[in-house]
């Protein structure tokens, strides 16, 4: 029988899991979830997994998340916003947005959350986390 691993992994919920000893062919990566709470946190990932930022949104405000990347090991890959199940007309939701890692080495996401006509200094939350990037087989690869 066939099988594969893919880890969901959110650094809120303790340590990043210890991936020696697993064999890669049945390994297809993990996603590493982000939120609100992984703010100026340093996330390390593997080259091809997927980095998953969750954040609280309420469009029908005006308030919008932007984001920003400094660096190039990851990619967006897409930037989607989700209503809230229990919110009724012009409730919030979360702004998801999903990247990759496309190379080693380290990557800052900057999102501000603001009206996108107005002045970048009227930003009501600011959001930061460095993620680095490396070879699966040497973490300390940059």
């Amino acid at each position: 029988m066939d099988a594969t691993i893919h880890v969901v992994y959110s650094p809120e919920h303790g340590e990043q899991p210890d991936r020696q000893g697993w064999d890669r062919r049945e390994w297809t990566g993990m996603t590493v979830l982000l939120s609100d709470v992984d703010r100026s946190r340093t996330v390390s990932v593997l080259l091809s997994e997927e980095v998953v930022l969750e954040l609280e949104e309420n469009p029908s405000t005006g308030y919008r998340w932007t984001i920003e990347t400094t660096g190039d090991s990851v990619k967006e890959l897409a930037s989607t916003y989700t209503p809230s199940p229990t919110a009724g007309i012009g409730g919030g939701g979360h702004r998801i947005v999903r990247f990759l890692a496309s190379r080693p080495g380290t990557t800052t996401v900057r999102a501000a959350l603001r009206r996108p006509w107005e002045q970048p200094d009227r930003t009501i939350k600011q959001y930061a986390i460095t993620i680095t990037v490396a070879r699966a087989g040497n973490a300390d690869d940059e």
